[in-house]
């Protein structure tokens, strides 16, 4: 069995042992976590998704200029919601980010988020790192020494 496999059978025996998913829609999730002193910050894909072949994105592909930018204003759980709902059985199965209400880090939007991504500069990184090996004895063991990660550092030109 690869590893891909062994991986999602894992993944499915957990789904089946211990089914503890519940579904919401952006409106009651949004409410639930206010509730609960929380707010919903951003979006990430459930790891699932990439066996449904289904959209990534509640985004609407909205072609009418004037609708696109109404849309776009919205506020990001109303832009959600709207687009979970008009999507329906097609929606993916996002799941978000929170955080406490009370946080000293004010909520971005989903825009400023974005924006805030395409301004970093990105810098060639290198770090040293371990790995291990799980076997069946109780303790994991060390692979190798440290190496230098990732195994191509680049260089500027």
């Amino acid at each position: 069995m690869t590893r891909s496999e062994n991986d999602q059978n894992q993944i499915l025996a957990d789904l089946l042992i211990q089914p503890v998913e519940n579904t919401y829609t952006v409106e009651s999730l949004a409410s639930l976590a206010a509730e609960a002193g929380l707010e919903l910050l951003i979006p990430t894909l459930s790891p699932l998704m990439k066996y449904r072949n289904l959209p990534s994105s509640w985004d609407l592909n909205v072609h009418d200029p004037v609708l696109r930018e109404t849309y776009e204003r919205l506020p990001d759980t109303v832009r959600w919601q709207i687009g979970n709902l008009l999507l329906n059985e097609d929606s993916p199965m996002l799941w978000f980010y929170l955080q406490r209400q009370d946080s000293p880090y004010p909520r971005r939007s989903e825009q400023e988020v974005c924006d805030a991504f395409l301004e970093t500069t990105w810098m060639p990184s290198a770090h040293r790192a371990k790995s291990f090996i799980r076997d069946d004895t109780p303790i994991s063991s060390n692979l190798r020494r440290p190496f230098l990660t990732p195994s191509h550092v680049l260089k500027p030109a």
